[in-house]
């Protein structure tokens, strides 16, 4: 069934709002983003895939978001080839959904006409896909799969796609073999008519993984050691999804009460096409088991289930409408208000979607930990000052790595999670939390090898890690050796950054001015 002309105009109406929304994002990247980008930043200028050259370490988990990006970055900057691909790979993944509900909804077409524009109200969705990250990549890769689902030779390109999205998102390793689990079942022949897919997709994972080794030195990447989780943070991730405060997954998905309504459009799915109802489950399965496996983001969003968003929506809407339906059946004996009704709601969901993009976006919000960290606006200029000021072989110690390395092009010593430092990372690995002080003396070999010559870090967190109150900053000792505050940089709402440097670099000499460490508000 062809897509109606009134679904082409909500489609055209959501198209607008995400123009409108990566209009108004368009100078904004989450700090994380740079990390990639000074991947892409070093092999453009001949140093290697590398963060710090020349050492091969895999400090992020999105390199195929990165590999792909690469050519893209030879013509333009990389910030604008993020910007411009980022932007239509969300619009191509809403059309590409809106064809496949068209065809799967005919008797639904009130959902048909409020999924793009629930998805483009969703700010976890919108923001982390036009921010840098590989949320739009893994978003319409989830969706090709999904279309490709209903086409029954199409398993082995299932396999392709899906061997490739572990390497924009790791838990996607998932998403095939779950597919396979829910669709084959106990069913020994489809199991023998997968035997092809199968090997492919093994083929796939064992290259990638032998690339990785042969490249990284590591079977893994750095991150999972750097970032690792634990089964006390799962449990407490579960019981705060029952509660609904669970920030790692997406409104309108809150609490348990999500569950049956998922579970019955899955269940509808599933009786009305295996293929597709298998791969949904698969994708809902694999974007919960993430959400509740990773620690709380520090953005206080749910950019863990960001890419899932679109086909949870999907889930959501069609469980939903189905128990709205039989409800108002049940009471009014007749079904001729179920659209009514579950366009209300879903007007409703919208409308409170898009408010909380406007507060999102708001100034003192963005001005606030952590908006200037989700837009990188205030780090940009510090950053370019340490590229301007330092030497070329400085050191930057620092907690926060992902602007200052790209726009500064220094080495870069991340001391609070040691992405890009294996040793670091397999003390936080064991130790479970990050490291917050940077004087723990588990840090002293680590420190001592990488002999920063220059402390980056936030005020608030200094006087916190430092005991100071209020008093003025003159020295801090770090693993034995002073620094001393060079430049203070406002960087947001009584936020600023104060960058430090050793004591033994320059005997006698004094900070450029005395330093005023107070923020100011722009």
């Amino acid at each position: 069934m062809t897509v109606s002309r009134r679904e082409v105009l909500f489609f055209f109406l959501a198209f607008a709002a995400i123009l409108v929304l990566g209009f108004a994002v368009r100078g904004f990247f989450i700090d994380d983003a740079f990390i990639g980008f000074r991947y892409i930043d070093n092999a453009l200028h001949g140093h290697g895939f590398v963060f710090n050259p020349p050492d091969r370490i895999e400090g992020v988990t999105n390199i195929g978001w990165l590999l792909v990006l690469l050519p893209f970055a030879w013509i333009v900057p990389v910030t604008l080839a993020a910007k411009i691909l980022s932007l239509i790979l969300v619009l191509a993944a809403l059309w590409v959904l809106i064809r496949f509900a068209s065809r799967a909804l005919q008797t639904d077409r009130v959902i048909v006409l409020l999924l793009p524009l629930l998805i483009a109200a969703n700010p976890d969705f919108t923001y982390f896909s036009l921010s840098g990250m590989e949320t739009p990549l893994a978003g319409f890769g989830l969706i090709l799969m999904l279309v490709l689902a209903e086409q029954r030779p199409s398993f082995p390109a299932l396999a392709l796609i899906g061997a490739f999205l572990f390497l924009v998102r790791p838990e996607c390793i998932l998403l095939f073999p779950l597919f396979l689990l829910f669709h084959n079942g106990k069913s020994g022949a489809r199991w023998k008519r997968s035997a092809w897919s199968i090997l492919v997709f093994a083929i796939l994972i064992t290259l990638m993984t032998l690339a990785r080794k042969s490249y990284f030195g590591l079977y893994l990447p750095n991150t999972f050691f750097a970032k690792s989780t634990s089964w006390s943070v799962i449990a407490e991730n579960v019981l705060r999804f029952i509660k609904g405060t669970n920030t790692n997954i997406s409104f309108p998905f809150l609490g348990w009460l999500a569950l049956p309504i998922w579970a019955n459009g899955l269940r509808l799915s599933l009786k009305k096409d295996r293929k597709t109802g298998s791969f949904l489950t698969a994708a809902l399965a694999t974007g919960l088991f993430f959400a509740l496996y990773a620690k709380p983001d520090w953005t206080g969003m749910g950019r863990y289930f960001a890419p899932y968003v679109p086909l949870a929506m999907f889930i959501f809407l069609t469980g939903f409408a189905d128990l709205l339906r039989m409800t108002l059946v049940f009471l009014t004996k007749s079904g001729r208000v179920v659209p009514v009704a579950v366009g209300l709601v879903g007007a409703a969901f919208i409308v409170y979607g898009c408010v909380g993009t406007i507060l999102f976006l708001q100034p003192d919000r963005l001005e606030d930990y952590p908006g200037y960290v989700l837009t990188s606006e205030s780090l940009i200029e510090p950053s370019l000052w340490m590229g301007d000021h330092l030497p070329d072989r400085a050191v930057i110690a620092s907690g926060r790595i992902g602007a200052v390395a790209y726009y500064s092009k220094k080495r870069i010593f991340d001391y609070k999670f040691g992405l890009t430092e294996p040793a670091v990372a397999g003390l936080r690995r064991t130790a479970r939390e990050p490291f917050e002080d940077p004087r723990d003396p588990a840090l002293a070999k680590s420190w001592t090898e990488a002999d920063p010559g220059y402390f980056l870090e936030d005020l608030r967190r200094i006087r916190t890690i430092f005991r100071l109150g209020s008093e003025k900053i003159e020295a801090l000792t770090i693993q034995g050796r002073d620094y001393r505050p060079l430049k203070a940089f406002p960087i947001g709402l009584d936020a600023v950054w104060i960058l430090c440097e050793r004591i033994d670099l320059t005997p006698g000499a004094a900070p450029e001015k005395p330093l005023d460490h107070s923020a100011k508000k722009r």
